[in-house]
């Protein structure tokens, strides 16, 4: 078990020692278009969450404001069926 360990720590550091000295050279173009994408990064993620925000806040203020259907129950009588059994009862007396 000792010796898997130590040939899995060679090769972990025979693979990362080419990697270690390498030094990343970028030119002035390459640090423009990194700061353009984060400016552009920063400024769409403000522009998400400011409309997710006014999305969100329309959507309560309409649910709040909308007033709630007019309750029914069982002991009302419903105005439609009153005004046509008052029609159906002035046709009986004529």
């Amino acid at each position: 078990m000792v010796k898997f360990i130590q040939r899995a720590i060679n090769l972990i550091i025979l693979i990362a020692k080419p990697c270690a000295g390498v030094k990343l050279r970028r030119g002035n173009s390459d640090e423009v278009s990194s700061l353009v994408k984060l400016l552009l990064g920063i400024i769409l993620a403000i522009a998400i969450l400011m409309g997710g925000g006014v999305a969100t806040a329309l959507y309560f203020m309409f649910k709040v404001t909308t007033p709630p259907p007019k309750p029914m129950f069982a002991n009302d009588k419903p105005t439609v069926k009153a005004q046509d059994s008052l029609n159906s009862n002035n046709l009986k007396d004529s």
